[in-house]
């Protein structure tokens, strides 16, 4: 997970200074440190998505070579047939 790190007191400082009232400026940067904490960085996805991705790309491996031996079955037959 990724960590996004802001002076907290000084986004209240300005949204008070903007005319906000303090309570008001206080719920909307707990909002924001909130919403940040979700956040997920490029690197932590891609080894999920990779990691979940294994099997299915070991699978079809599995599955390509056997198609290329059907494949390779079919061809020595068809040509045993005209030679």
């Amino acid at each position: 997970m990724s960590t996004i790190t802001f002076d907290t007191q000084e986004l209240v400082h300005e949204l008070s200074a903007a005319g906000l009232p303090q309570t008001q400026a206080d719920a909307v940067v707990r909002a924001i440190v909130k919403s940040h904490a979700e956040l997920v960085t490029r690197e932590y996805l891609d080894h999920k998505i990779d990691s979940s991705l294994a099997p299915v790309k070991a699978e079809l491996l599995l599955v390509k070579w056997m198609l290329s031996l059907v494949l390779a079955g079919i061809a020595s037959l068809v040509l045993n047939a005209f030679f």
